[in-house]
């Protein structure tokens, strides 16, 4: 099997504090990762029917995977007393996955080509996308020590695939 993964990440983030009650974060995020697969495999003719003459078959196949992530963001604190914080943030993903697959059959037994399964190229496109709230205290109990809560909302994408013995996905 040959194998080519690449990927590329870059996240811009702009902090906001001008020493008040008021702090905040802004940014964005981009990620895209590509995986390319290739490989081959050989088996006897016997191993798909015992019917079949002595030979080979041989089957090719490649697999391509791209993946687009993009996101804005931001979070804002508010110092409610001296000792209370409250947090409160937003997140928007959108994420895209573009899965193809090609497959090839053929032998070196003439005569059974019509009992192998045809080439076929299968696509499938998916989307998702969130919004992802995020709320949370935080209490300094004393200097050092600080007693904090968050709830926020948190998702994964989906997958796209393919079964290779059904072809479905």
């Amino acid at each position: 099997r040959d194998q080519n993964d690449d990927s590329f990440v870059q996240e811009l983030r702009a902090r906001i504090d001008n020493g008040g009650r008021w702090r905040g974060l802004v940014g964005l995020y981009y990620g895209e990762f590509d995986n390319f697969s290739v490989d081959s495999i050989v088996v006897p003719t016997a191993f798909v029917s015992p019917a079949f003459p002595p030979g080979l078959i041989f089957q090719d196949r490649s697999f391509g995977t791209v993946e687009e992530n993009v996101a804005a963001f931001g979070e804002v604190e508010f110092d409610y007393t001296d000792r209370l914080t409250l947090i409160a943030g937003l997140r928007y993903d959108n994420e895209s996955r573009d899965f193809s697959s090609l497959s090839a059959t053929s032998t070196d037994v003439p005569g059974i080509e019509g009992f192998l399964p045809p080439d076929e190229l299968v696509r499938n496109d998916t989307r998702f996308d969130a919004l992802l709230p995020k709320f949370g205290v935080r209490y300094d109990l004393f200097e050092r020590t600080t007693v904090a809560a968050t709830v926020q909302r948190a998702y994964r994408a989906g997958g796209t695939g393919v079964a290779m013995v059904s072809g479905q996905f």
